[in-house]
């Protein structure tokens, strides 16, 4: 694959949920909860701790919401441990985005527990982490209505909040900025501290050139619809 390792881009899920699926259609296991509940447990083994949004988004595709509770659209539950998350599917229009990647790789196990020391003993991170659920729930009716100004804004919002957390980095700042001139918004994408951000434009060309110029790898992606397949 050309797609860059350890940069918050899914690949480790892609893998992950591939050779899950493979093993559990040989055994006559297979269906979609089963690939998304499996590999889910493989990355948190392998990482120390992890969220099943990249396992289950790859296994679904399209696009997913996590919730604390289950509502319109509920896929399956996965839990561990105390924690539990509701995976819903949730409707993408089909958008343009440009990733760019910084060059440096991004360690998901170590930024996870950063935020997680941050988070346990500042009431001031527990803060941060509401409004990111706040912004994340008003970009999903931004998603549901199309509007890409708004869905901008909301990009821009939730990359401050998450340097603000502590996981930007200097080169995913430069290309964020560069990126941010044609386009109606940009931010980090995956754990931070290294990795990709992700732009969506109307013009994937010209975004692609900023970032070329801030010294970023782009690369030009739309929505896809289709998770695992087994074919043969």
């Amino acid at each position: 694959s050309s797609i860059p390792t350890s940069s918050g881009l899914g690949s480790s899920a892609a893998l992950t949920v591939s050779t899950v699926a493979c093993m559990l259609k040989l055994r006559n296991m297979y269906s979609e909860e089963n690939v998304a509940k499996n590999s889910f447990e493989v990355e948190y083994e392998t990482q120390g701790r992890a969220s099943p949004i990249d396992t289950s988004t790859v296994t679904h595709g399209s696009s997913i919401l996590l919730n604390g509770n289950k509502s319109e659209n509920f896929l399956w539950q996965i839990e561990r441990n105390d924690k539990s998350w509701y995976v819903h599917h949730c409707d993408l229009p089909d958008l343009t985005f440009v990733v760019g990647f910084s060059g440096k790789k991004g360690k998901t196990g170590e930024q996870v527990a950063k935020v997680k020391r941050f988070v346990e003993h500042s009431g001031f991170a527990r803060e941060i982490i509401r409004e990111i659920g706040d912004v994340t729930r008003e970009g999903v009716k931004a998603l549901k209505s199309n509007n890409k100004e708004q869905i901008g804004k909301l990009m821009d919002k939730n990359h401050k909040l998450l340097a603000i957390l502590g996981v930007n980095t200097p080169e995913l700042e430069r290309l964020v900025q560069a990126a941010k001139r044609t386009s109606y918004g940009a931010k980090i994408t995956g754990a931070g501290g290294g990795g990709c951000m992700i732009a969506l434009t109307d013009d994937p060309e010209a975004t692609a050139k900023s970032i070329l110029h801030a010294k970023g790898t782009p690369y030009i992606v739309h929505i896809s619809h289709e998770g695992v397949k087994l074919s043969g």
